[in-house]
Formats: C-alpha cells, sequence, structure tokens
C-alpha cells in the first residue's frame, strides 16, 4: 500500500507504521526532520515544516545528502572525488543556511545537517541519530521503468524506518 501512495499520490501524506500494543495517547512531536536536496522542488515540503514547526513549536533539523559518489564505487582518483564532494558539501551548507536564516527570521528553532552519500539510508539513520518524531520529504513519484532503474529514495525511507514520513509529492504542471 505504502509503494502505491508514494507513487501514486497528488497530495501531501504522512505515513504511519501501526505496531500492536503501542500506547494510544498522541505522540509528542518535539523534532522534525525535514530533508532538502537542494533543488526548487525538494522546497516544496517547506510550507508544511513551516507550519508544522510553529503550530508545534518542534524544532526543525534541515538536512541534505550531497550527490557525490564515494570513491570505492568509482574509479576516479581518490582526489578527484573529495574535492569534488568538500565543494558539495560546502553548497549544500550555504544553501540549509540560507533556508534556516528565513526560518529563524519566523522565530523557530533550526538546525543544519549535511551528510552520507546514500539518501534514503543517510536519512534513515541520521532521523534516528537525532532522534526525530517525523521525516518530511518531497516525491517525485517515479513508476514504472523509472522505479525500476532508478529506484525511488521516499519508498527506500519508508520501508527502512518506523519513524512516520511525511511525503509532499513534486507535481509538475
Amino acid at each position: 500500500v505504502s509503494r502505491k501512495l508514494v507513487h501514486e499520490i497528488d497530495k501531501p501524506v504522512l505515513l504511519v507504521t501501526s505496531s500492536e500494543g503501542t500506547s494510544s495517547d498522541l505522540p509528542q512531536i518535539q523534532r522534525l526532520l525535514v530533508a532538502l536536496d537542494g533543488s526548487i522542488k525538494s522546497e516544496q515540503v517547506l510550507p508544511y515544516a513551516r507550519m508544522l514547526g510553529k503550530s508545534l513549536n518542534c524544532e526543525l533539523i534541515l538536512m541534505s545528502v550531497p550527490a557525490v559518489p564515494s570513491v570505492k564505487n568509482y574509479r576516479a582518483p581518490a582526489d578527484v572525488l573529495e574535492t569534488i564532494r568538500i565543494k558539495a558539501v560546502a553548497n549544500m551548507q550555504k544553501f540549509l543556511e540560507a533556508v534556516a536564516r528565513s526560518l529563524r527570521e519566523e522565530g523557530l528553532e533550526v538546525r543544519t545537517v549535511v551528510t552520507g552519500s546514500m539518501p534514503a539510508r543517510t536519512i534513515v539513520e541520521t532521523a534516528l541519530n537525532e532522534n526525530v518524531d517525523m521525516i518530511m520529504i518531497t516525491s517525485k513519484g517515479r513508476g514504472g521503468l523509472d522505479y525500476i532503474m532508478v529506484g525511488s529514495v521516499a519508498q527506500r525511507i519508508v520501508e527502512n524506518t518506523e519513524i512516520p514520513v511525511f511525503i509532499v509529492p513534486i507535481v509538475d504542471k
């Protein structure tokens, strides 16, 4: 069901894993992890993060995973890839800090994290390490051959975490 939702939705959706024996108390949401890739499309999650951050008075953790391959997966010289990675990390930190600054101006508590090289795995691991209460992401809704060839970061996140995932579909107009 979650796979179909991730690939077919055109409205934001919150996916929550159900567990037997869990408390019926409403969870306290104190920390939201907002994954951004530096694209304008990924920023479509920000209005929702802003609204939840303000209404729940919770911390926003803006995170990005630099799109740079690890040295062991490519035959390029390690120093070349490391130079590319350093530049990508610096660019993502500038981007996230600019976004964080505008959110802080609205009174929100915001931190930034740039780490890792494999988006889905890094987002899930960071969410666990930071003890977040919800992951917020966008999804391109890839299906069919695109999904088989490229995969879906959103789908892999949903499959690999018990943390609720709020997905904002990217709708091309």
